[in-house]
């Protein structure tokens, strides 16, 4: 039994190594240029930089979300 659980792990570890990130996946990056433009520039909060990315909002908490997804941010 714990040969065929071993035999798996592996099987898996093989698979997960071969998974390219960017597909499936967008990506938006904020450039030091980017954030020198927003109106505070560097003096900015993180979360306010962060709603101006396509998909983040703020809820009545105050609390963002990415995608809609209420955790793991």
């Amino acid at each position: 039994m714990s040969l065929d659980l071993d035999v798996v792990a592996r099987q898996l570890d093989i698979a997960r190594s071969e998974i390219q990130p960017s597909l499936g996946a967008s990506v938006y990056n904020f450039g030091r240029q980017a954030i020198e433009t927003q109106p505070q520039g560097d003096n900015q909060p993180l979360n306010r930089l962060l709603l101006q990315a396509p998909g983040v909002t703020q809820d009545s908490f105050g609390q963002l979300h990415v995608r809609n997804d209420h955790a793991n941010l």
